[in-house]
C-alpha cells in the first residue's frame, strides 16, 4: 500500500472538535487576571504617559469599579451594572471572537467573570471600563493574546482605541459569520 492510502482522514466536524480541544488545552489562561500584584493596595500603580493628565481629570468623575476582596481573593461588582447578567451572552462571544472564548465561557464561567471584573477595575489607568467593553477585551484576549497585546500597544502609541465590544457586529460581518 502507498502512503496516501494509509493516511487517516478526519471528517470536518472531527477536525473542528480536535481544534477546540487543543485550543482549550494549550490556549491562554485567565490566571493572568487574578489578584493584583501589589501586596499593599488593590489598585495597580498608575502608568505615566501623555494621556495621564486626561485620566487624572477623568478620576474626578465618580466611577464605580469592581472591588477586590483580599479575604476571599475574588473580585466583586460594586453596582448592578457590573454583574454578569448585564453583559452580553456567550453567543455574543461566539459572534464577536469565535469558538475559543465561547467554549471557555461555557467551561469555566467563574474564571471568565473574574477576569472581566479585574479588567473592568484595572484597565484605562485604573478608571475602569464598561462591562461590554471588558467582555470584548477578554474575548479578544482569549482568542489570541498576542494580537490583543499588540493592539493595546498600538492604542497607546496612536491614541486610537479599537472597539472590541462591537467587533464583528455590523450587518456585513454578521452575514459573513452566518454564511461561514
Amino acid at each position: 500500500m502507498t502512503r496516501a492510502r494509509m493516511s487517516v482522514v478526519f471528517p470536518s466536524s472531527m477536525t473542528s472538535l480536535l481544534l477546540v480541544v487543543v485550543a482549550l488545552t494549550f490556549g491562554p489562561s485567565t490566571a493572568a487576571f487574578g489578584p493584583p500584584t501589589s501586596p499593599t493596595t488593590s489598585r495597580p500603580a498608575p502608568v505615566h504617559h501623555p494621556g495621564a493628565l486626561i485620566r487624572k481629570r477623568a478620576r474626578c468623575v465618580a466611577l464605580m469599579v469592581p472591588r477586590y476582596d483580599e479575604s476571599t481573593q475574588r473580585w466583586s461588582p460594586s453596582s448592578s451594572e457590573e454583574e454578569a447578567s448585564e453583559g452580553y451572552s456567550p453567543l455574543g462571544s461566539l459572534i464577536r471572537q469565535g469558538p475559543v472564548p465561547f467554549v471557555r465561557r461555557l467551561v469555566d464561567p467563574d474564571s471568565y467573570d473574574q477576569g472581566v471584573l479585574k479588567m473592568m477595575a484595572t484597565e484605562n489607568g485604573g478608571t475602569g471600563m464598561s462591562r461590554d467593553e471588558a467582555q470584548g477585551n477578554m474575548d479578544a484576549y482569549l482568542q489570541n493574546p498576542n494580537d490583543w497585546a499588540l493592539q493595546k500597544l498600538e492604542e497607546e502609541r496612536t491614541g486610537v482605541k479599537y472597539d472590541y465590544a462591537n467587533a464583528n457586529m455590523d450587518v456585513f460581518s454578521l452575514v459573513l459569520t452566518a454564511a461561514w
